[in-house]
């Protein structure tokens, strides 16, 4: 089964739980009203788990109109479709390993998040939200699958048996997915210790 779309990879998740398949997350049944609840959420918590190179992104941060608090020199406003902030590099150039100390924070009236940071034209490295399952790899979509279905275990069938069989389907396919990422990534020779600048 080709893995295209949400409803590809929710049937794929309800065989492994043996629950009939749907032709939409919008008809009225049990099973898709399931994963429908379900699919976003594991989606997003499946990529902040790990930093995939497939959903990775540099962008140039805009200043924030609040000003930082007295102990750093910028606030930035937060990425919309950012899930998880990974770094402050010091360029575009994802090669340059010095990362800049930062902290994410709510702004005053608690309404929204901002980076904080005392480097100035910041560029933060971090996981885009992204939905669009032609970006993902085959193995992260396999991922995602039993992480759908060990979700919608226990709603679909009350069945704990089936539950623990998903979750440990998913570790195993997660540490596999994991592995095969950081075999496939090389920007080039890491750091030292005592060349990474500390915040003074």
């Amino acid at each position: 089964m080709a893995l295209t779309n949400d409803v590809a990879v929710c049937n794929l998740a309800l065989d492994r739980v043996r629950k009939p398949h749907i032709q939409s997350l919008e008809e009225t049944t049990q099973e898709a009203d399931v994963c429908k609840g379900v699919y976003t959420v594991a989606l997003e918590e499946l990529l902040t788990m790990h930093d995939w190179a497939f959903a990775s992104i540099v962008l140039t941060l805009t200043k924030h109109s609040e000003d930082p608090p007295s102990d750093w020199a910028f606030r930035y406003s937060y990425p919309g479709d950012c899930l998880r902030p990974i770094g402050i590099v010091m360029d575009v150039d994802v090669r340059n390993h010095e990362v800049r100390p930062f902290t994410v924070e709510l702004i005053a009236d608690g309404t929204s998040r901002s980076i904080l940071s005392d480097t100035g034209a910041a560029n933060l490295r971090y996981t885009k939200n992204i939905t669009d399952l032609s970006l993902m790899t085959p193995i992260f979509k396999q991922t995602l699958v039993w992480k759908v279905a060990m979700e919608i275990a226990v709603p679909l069938t009350g069945n704990t048996q089936i539950f623990s069989a998903t979750a440990q389907a998913f570790t195993r396919q997660y540490s596999a997915a994991v592995t095969i990422e950081n075999n496939t990534r090389y920007t080039g020779p890491q750091p030292d210790a005592q060349s990474i600048r500390a915040r003074g």
